[in-house]
């Protein structure tokens, strides 16, 4: 009788495991052109018994215009669940059968549509909360779920942009040392000279710097110091060219 209960409560244990597992909303960046109409699609991993969610969505406003929300994914997900404004989204959705929800992993919840509006930018398109609306995931139980939020960047290029990687002019590589206390470099090589843009943003997506940076053929180093950053944290750096961009992850400690 001892082992049977054992058991039994193995399994309730594994179960409740299941069901309160991490979320994780996927966004992917992107490389538009000026104009371009275009969709980011919301998907999700361990989307498992749920029965309501709520964040936020921001982005750069001089960079993406809002179009709308399509492509539901999910039961008694409609336009009525969206609050939306010139930088920001809200959703708000509950399974009104109360019976949870589950979707295949890389599933899409909903894609929201863009215009492109400037040639040679780019725009961070974050998840987050805020206090009045928090990043809020319920299981079926009623429990709260952890949730790894996302962040992409889309890229505007230039009028004639090349797509093809084996022909681009330059090539970022991660920065060293990472974290840093003091300075780090970023190698880039370059195939000729050429003048390129390297953008900082925080964690938040907001553009803090953008340093002009001529390189000379070959290999170069872009050197960083933490003064350059306010506050010791996680930020973003995208070296961009008219046909090209590329972003990666740097920690400061201060």
């Amino acid at each position: 009788m001892k082992v049977k209960i054992t058991i039994i409560a193995i399994a309730i244990s594994l179960c409740s495991i299941a069901i309160n597992a991490q979320v994780s909303l996927i966004l992917e960046d992107q490389q538009v052109e000026k104009e371009e109409i275009f969709t980011v699609d919301v998907k999700a991993e361990n989307f498992q018994s749920l029965l309501s969610m709520q964040f936020m969505m921001n982005w750069d406003q001089s960079v993406l215009r809002l179009i709308g929300v399509e492509n539901y994914g999910l039961s008694d997900l409609t336009d009525r669940q969206f609050g939306l404004s010139e930088d920001q989204l809200i959703v708000m959705w509950i399974d009104l059968a109360l019976e949870g929800i589950t979707v295949a992993d890389s599933s899409t919840l909903f894609s929201v549509k863009f215009k492109a509006l400037a040639a040679k930018d780019s725009s961070m398109v974050v998840i987050s909360g805020t206090q009045e609306t928090p990043i809020e995931f319920i299981d079926v139980n009623e429990n709260e779920v952890e949730v790894v939020p996302d962040t992409s960047f889309i890229t505007v290029l230039g009028a004639t942009p090349t797509r093809n990687i084996g022909e681009l002019p330059v090539k970022l590589h991660p920065n060293q040392p990472n974290p840093f206390s003091y300075s780090t470099q970023i190698p880039v090589d370059a195939n000729y000279p050429q003048q390129v843009e390297l953008r900082l943003f925080n964690q938040e997506g907001i553009h803090i710097k953008t340093i002009e940076v001529q390189l000379s053929e070959g290999k170069n180093f872009i050197e960083l110091k933490n003064t350059i950053f306010p506050a010791s944290g996680i930020y973003y750096y995208q070296l961009l060219t008219e046909n090209y961009a590329k972003t990666e992850k740097l920690e400061v400690l201060h």
